[in-house]
């Protein structure tokens, strides 16, 4: 859904005079009624008709929003000939669904078949409070130096957006996007709580550093339009943007720990050299 949608009863219970055909709503009783809703909500009424007759089930419920006023009435359709002998407690629930509506404060009225106004209540449809958001830039991390072809990439946790619009910018230049979605089951407790789970949580985006100059730049992250993070980085490169056709092997030793001996191999693909065998 576009925005939070949930569905909340508001009951109603109205109690009808012994002859039906010549009913009067005596008693109408708000059992719940919440006091704010968030914007986009859609909740359900329910209206609880009790009357003494199965001639009952035939009255109509009339709901009509106009601009902030809610009015709820019932009407007796003009057929109606009830002979049925008196049951007590019988009652018909009438089902409405409302919204979404605009944010603002609506006055509910309910009337009684007779057109008497019974109950009026406030019902205040509020903006969306962000709770919970959080965005986790995991690399590159400040001061880091980065060359080749490398990766964006964190977390995010927002219990309400949709849209999830992430961008990265380099020295406040062009916004590129960056994809979100991605599974983080070693996230996903932080994203979690009060009923509510996200596990695929992860964003990243694939960049080629050699197409920027190298030296020190600022790299920003940007969320729903907001800047989230900002840090310094160190990028290093080649003479080319993206190189072609080229082989090497090396090795480094004493790395990881002292004695042991690491193999590199270049990758085109990441334009930079990685790990091929440790020992």
């Amino acid at each position: 859904m576009s925005s939070s949608s949930r569905f909340i009863s508001l009951l109603t219970a109205c109690t009808c005079s012994a002859l039906i055909s010549h009913a009067t709503l005596a008693d109408t009783r708000i059992y719940t009624s919440p006091e704010s809703l968030e914007e986009g909500s859609v909740f359900i009424l329910n209206t609880v008709l009790q009357h003494e007759s199965a001639c009952g089930s035939r009255y109509q419920q009339q709901l009509t929003i106009q601009e902030q006023e809610i009015s709820i009435r019932f009407e007796e359709p003009a057929d109606l000939a009830c002979t049925e002998q008196h049951i007590p407690g019988l009652s018909t629930t009438f089902q409405q669904q409302v919204g979404p509506l605009p944010v603002g404060n609506y006055q509910v009225s309910v009337y009684r078949v007779n057109g008497q106004l019974d109950q009026k209540f406030t019902l205040v449809i509020d903006r969306v409070s962000r709770t919970f958001e959080f965005v986790n830039h995991e690399s590159p991390t400040t001061g880091q130096t980065v060359s080749g072809v490398g990766l964006i990439r964190g977390w995010a946790c927002d219990w309400y957006s949709q849209d999830h619009l992430l961008q990265y910018q380099i020295d406040g230049g062009e916004k590129h996007i960056i994809p979100y979605g991605s599974e983080r089951v070693d996230s996903e407790d932080r994203c979690s709580g009060a009923g509510r789970t996200q596990k695929y949580n992860g964003w990243g985006a694939v960049v080629n550093w050699n197409n920027y100059s190298p030296g020190t730049h600022l790299l920003s992250i940007w969320y729903n339009g907001r800047k989230v993070k900002e840090n310094e980085i160190i990028i290093a490169k080649h003479s080319g943007a993206f190189l072609k056709g080229l082989s090497r092997n090396t090795s480094v030793t004493d790395f990881p720990s002292l004695g042991e001996q690491t193999s590199l191999s270049w990758s085109e693909a990441n334009q930079n050299f990685i790990i091929v065998e440790s020992k």
